[in-house]
């Protein structure tokens, strides 16, 4: 996605912002760092990097991005939910234990469907990282997959269509990337796609013109 600047492979986010802080603090520079990693990448491959990057007193922030599961290579469990992979119990491991375990102070969870709650999470992360006694900050971006957890992630389903007062500014393509938002070359406008769409709702808070309403809303135009 756009907002993802330099990707190496699994696990090297946060030796990454590590090491872009102390090359950007040698030159004098003072620039903002954020790291995003999964949480069955963070339980597989992150957590020496993050010992690492506390103890050589670096400053970023690291958001984990945790779905409670492992998406990317088939659904499997991760320790977080103390489910093995054949589906006996296990013991959990939570993540924020983890975190604090690797010397972690400021470590916060929150649900990242919520985009007025995590803003202000990542504004205060901020705040945290510049302050003269401040160092890491972890944001746990804590909800379930849609697609694993249909019915727990998107427990109160909100369908939406796109209105009239849609100016095509394309916020919602270049900056929120939901996959089944697109534009629609025949008809020239912004259009929801309903078989992806899983009616999240997040697109209400996101769109600057107040375009996308809930489909009980009059002044509607049609989407596919």
């Amino acid at each position: 996605m756009g907002a993802v600047d330099t990707v190496v492979d699994m696990g090297a986010a946060i030796t990454m912002a590590s090491g872009f802080y102390h090359a950007f603090e040698q030159d004098g520079l003072n620039q903002p760092i954020v790291a995003t990693i999964g949480d069955s990448t963070f339980y597989h491959s992150g957590t020496a990097g993050l010992i690492n990057a506390v103890y050589n007193g670096a400053r970023f922030i690291l958001v984990i991005l945790d779905n409670l599961i492992t998406a990317m290579t088939g659904m499997q469990p991760t320790p977080g939910i103390g489910i093995r992979a054949d589906g006996s119990r296990g013991k959990s491991i939570p993540l924020e234990r983890v975190v604090k375990g690797c010397g972690i102070d400021f470590i916060e969870t929150i649900d990242p469907y919520d985009t007025k709650a995590m803003t202000a999470v990542l504004k205060k992360a901020t705040k945290y990282v510049e302050s003269p006694d401040g160092g890491i900050a972890v944001i746990i971006a804590r909800h379930p997959c849609v697609i694993a957890y249909r019915g727990e992630a998107v427990s109160n389903p909100i369908p939406v269509i796109i209105t009239d007062d849609c100016t095509e500014c394309n916020f919602c393509l270049d900056r929120f990337e939901c996959p089944a938002l697109y534009h629609d070359e025949a008809l020239g406008r912004t259009t929801i796609n309903q078989a992806l769409c899983v009616q999240c709702g997040v697109c209400l808070q996101v769109c600057p013109k107040g375009a996308i309403v809930r489909n009980a809303e009059r002044g509607m135009r049609n989407a596919e």
